[in-house]
């Protein structure tokens, strides 16, 4: 099963709220500007807000057929979204969704499947909830053990020292062997 890559669109629940789309939608043709710039976010997913077809950025053409609407229609939109700085131009021609950054979010079927069976087995009980806001404690932990010459029973021990537990040393380990066809 091959797990395919996906993105998706977030928008903050205050995204009406923001000046500049509450200037977009005050316009004569607002909200067919707001959909135009929707469209744009969509269009550039997977481009992390950049548009271009291929390795050539899109122009105001094929924006516009992209998108299904003519090209006054396009550069009317276009003129208003770089004045109210949600899209920008870059200096090698390419246009770029500003903040798009901040709205895309991605996952895999693979991820997907396994955010629904954690989310079943918490239904059922099985799985523990989680404090995700909860990191860690960060452990400190030495791992170079410190000479111990301790004479117990004749065996030499090495502690480690974030534990304090006596490893034997492989000397002091019994080897056995046995002859052909006898076993322990």
């Amino acid at each position: 099963m091959t797990s395919k890559r996906y993105y998706y669109m977030r928008l903050p629940d205050s995204f009406f709220s923001r000046a500049q789309v509450k200037l977009i939608l005050s316009q004569k043709s607002g909200y067919r500007t707001l959909v135009i710039y929707l469209q744009l976010c969509l269009l550039s997913l997977s481009q992390e807000g950049l548009l271009y077809f291929g390795d050539q950025p899109h122009t105001i053409e094929t924006l516009a057929v992209c998108t299904s609407v003519s090209n006054a229609i396009m550069t009317s939109a276009m003129r208003s979204l770089i004045e109210l700085n949600l899209v920008e131009q870059l200096t090698n021609g390419m246009y770029h969704i500003v903040d798009m950054q901040l709205m895309i979010g991605k996952s895999s079927t693979d991820a997907d499947r396994k955010r629904k069976e954690r989310e079943g087995l918490q239904k059922q009980g099985l799985l523990a909830k989680v404090d995700k806001d909860k990191c860690p404690p960060i452990l400190e932990i030495d791992l170079e053990p410190e000479e111990e010459t301790e004479e117990k029973e004749g065996n030499s021990q090495l502690t480690w020292a974030h534990k304090g537990t006596n490893v034997p040393r492989k000397s002091s380990i019994p080897s056995y062997t046995c002859e052909e066809g006898e076993s322990l």
